[in-house]
């Protein structure tokens, strides 16, 4: 399997989990996007200060 093929497959994983961990965590996916991803005082990942 070539590089290309490997990130692509990566990215996909990416897309994927990021999916159903929205749909599982359902309103605190939502709140933790909000506070913590988009918030103005911007941390490492959302999860770190």
């Amino acid at each position: 399997m070539n590089y290309f093929k490997f990130l692509c497959f990566f990215w996909a994983a990416i897309g994927i989990v990021s999916r159903i961990a929205m749909v599982v965590m359902g309103k605190k996916w939502n709140t933790w996007e909000t506070e913590k991803a988009y918030a103005k005082k911007k941390t490492y990942l959302g999860l770190f200060s």
